[in-house]
């Protein structure tokens, strides 16, 4: 009596598509470690490599959103933009920590010791995105990283968008 044994199926990873990674060569074939100099024998088969990529329309519009919400942020956060022009674009736990955090800034800008720096600060200069870097974690969700230039220092923004209906929501703000 021969008894068959079976493995069961593995489970589908999540759809980690880099936005800033090359592409795979177009022979399929990938390189290993440089340090053994060998190479595939066999073509790459991922379960990724067999999902839909997003189109590059799409991810230029995630791109562009993360952008232009961090550096609306960054202005909400030093007074030259209100945090209700954001409402639309921001999901509402998103919303209320920027809105937080928004009062929390104001409040210490008008302590004394901010009065005193205040006469030292120059004019207003816009926020500058510098890079816009993410992935795809699954369809209709992005995570991206963003730089950007805020007066004297670089400032770091992780961004969580999410399509909602056809539209696209940011859902997770951080501000370094």
């Amino acid at each position: 009596m021969i008894i068959a044994a079976s493995t069961p199926p593995e489970p589908d990873p999540p759809d980690h598509t880099d936005l800033s990674a090359p592409e795979t060569p177009p022979n399929g074939h990938a390189k290993r470690a440089e340090k053994s100099g060998a190479r595939d024998s066999e073509p790459m088969t991922s379960p990724i490599s067999a999902l839909a990529l997003p189109s590059s329309e799409e991810v230029r519009k995630v791109r562009q959103l993360a952008a232009t919400v961090s550096k609306a942020a960054l202005e909400v956060l030093g007074g030259t933009r209100q945090v209700q022009q954001l409402s639309r674009l921001l999901g509402a736990e998103a919303f209320q920590i920027l809105e937080r955090r928004t009062a929390l800034t104001l409040e210490a800008r008008e302590s004394p010791v901010a009065a005193q720096q205040k006469k030292l600060r120059s004019l207003h200069q816009s926020p500058q995105i510098r890079s816009v870097r993410g992935c795809r974690v699954s369809p209709g969700i992005y995570e991206l990283s963003v730089v950007a230039a805020d007066r004297c220092r670089y400032r770091a923004i992780a961004v969580r968008i999410e399509q909602d209906a056809g539209s696209w929501l940011v859902t997770v703000l951080q501000i370094g």
